[in-house]
């Protein structure tokens, strides 16, 4: 899947054989991929002038907080469909060392871990 602005979308660079006339760099790398891979699938969901932010959504809610750090539970979705899901971990660091996380911070970020469980 191709995310991108005009530029991933083929703007300035024409084909005659695309649906809408362009061919972007996305879609020449995943013609070179599907060389090596025939089941490959692909789709280039660039839209012109739209930022990342336009497209997507990303859901980020605390899974566990800890004294110093916590875990993040993050969905990327483009719409209503679920693109990616991660867990990541942050860590609290000044001058080289593991710091608590604020107590007000932590306490609120329970609060939604909890009201999420």
């Amino acid at each position: 899947m191709a995310l991108g602005d005009s530029f991933t979308e083929g703007v300035g660079d024409p084909h005659p054989t695309s649906p809408n006339g362009l061919r972007g760099w996305a879609d020449h790398v995943a013609v070179a991929l599907a060389q090596n891979n025939p089941d490959l699938r692909y789709a280039n969901l660039a839209v012109r002038g739209r930022r990342m932010d336009e497209i997507l959504t990303v859901i980020t809610t605390p899974h566990e907080v800890k004294g110093a750090s916590m875990m993040l539970a993050q969905e990327v979705r483009l719409g209503e469909q679920l693109l990616i899901e991660a867990k990541v971990k942050v860590a609290f660091i000044s001058e080289g060392r593991a710091r608590p996380i604020p107590k007000a911070l932590r306490l609120l970020m329970k609060a939604d871990q909890e009201a999420g469980a």
